[in-house]
């Protein structure tokens, strides 16, 4: 019942040291209490099967507890290179940016980011093996009261930076997309338009708007259709690339703040099963030098909505 309760990581230790003790008060009983000469070989065999039984035990324990502590070992080594290789990675990036005599906000919080994250691995035992690779951050509960207690204005969310209440242009650039339109802005993007469908493609215009007061430097920009769609053409300044056939990419030194792109003519194949009402979807992402840091996962939406072929017109 106590092994059944305990489980054997429990039980097994306290039996082997008990065995010797065991062994020790069974020769103490026969030494007052000698067998007779009828049971000596009977007596024998149930001695030499409790000395093979608890050299069984102590030699599992023994076995048991060496794998536990190999396993200690691999972890915590686990944890030094995973560290050490983080550290690397930002003391190489804080050189780089002292000697450009400048640090980025954005650039400041991941390099705080990438200390809790060292921190993180250090103070505890089970550790993600994604965030000992660097690809995953620790619990937003946890980081967030870590920035708390660092005095830190900002916090993170779902692995994404959310800014403060008041931003400064040091914050980093964001870029946002929109559908082509005279009276477009950035606070006033178009995520969803009209467009019908001719010969089997669809054909839009797209912009790119700088927000905030800093410019966006070293620029780069994708756009990716759905996966049932391909492009029909390239667009003017764009390039493709094998590995990734559903996106076209462009780069731009520098990007005022609001200030239109310019215009992207976009022409984009749709297949037959979605030729009708079905809207298509456009993933806009993007990255720059001073840019805050954005989430792959989750692009911009740009819907392509098709008008309805079994709505009427009323004429006047």
């Amino acid at each position: 019942m106590c092994w059944a309760y305990f489980g054997t990581d429990k039980c097994l230790p306290i039996l082997a040291d008990i065995i010797p003790i065991l062994l020790a008060v069974a020769g103490i009983i026969l030494s007052y209490i000698p067998p007779s000469k009828e049971s000596h070989a009977f007596t024998t065999v149930i001695l030499v099967i409790a000395a093979v039984a608890g050299t069984g035990v102590i030699s599992s324990n023994r076995r048991l507890s060496e794998l536990a502590h190999k396993q200690e070992i691999v972890g915590l080594n686990q944890k030094i290179d995973a560290v050490g290789s983080q550290n690397t990675k930002l003391s190489n990036f804080l050189l780089s940016a002292n000697a450009t005599g400048k640090i980025t906000e954005a650039d400041r919080r991941k390099g705080v980011e990438t200390v809790l994250r060292n921190e993180y691995i250090l103070s505890h035992n089970k550790i993600d093996p994604e965030i000992l690779a660097g690809n995953r951050m620790p619990p937003d509960e946890w980081m967030n009261l870590r920035l708390k207690q660092l005095g830190e204005r900002w916090t993170v969310e779902n692995q994404r930076l959310v800014a403060p209440v008041v931003q400064a242009a040091q914050n980093g650039a964001e870029v946002v997309f929109s559908f082509y339109d005279d009276t477009v802005g950035p606070d006033n993007v178009i995520s969803s338009v009209y467009s019908p469908i001719e010969n089997g493609r669809i054909r839009v215009s797209v912009i790119a708007i700088v927000k905030g007061e800093a410019p966006a430097e070293n620029v780069l920009i994708w756009l990716r259709v759905c996966k049932v769609c391909s492009w029909a053409s390239t667009p003017p300044g764009f390039t493709s690339s094998p590995e990734t056939p559903k996106d076209r990419g462009i780069e731009i030194n520098e990007m005022l703040p609001n200030v239109r792109s310019a215009r992207w003519d976009l022409e984009i194949s749709v297949p037959p099963n979605l030729r009708g009402i079905t809207p298509v979807f456009l993933g806009a992402y993007y990255g720059c030098k001073n840019c805050r840091s954005v989430d792959w996962r989750h692009p911009q939406n740009l819907w392509i909505n098709q008008p309805n072929p079994f709505v009427v017109p009323k004429f006047q």
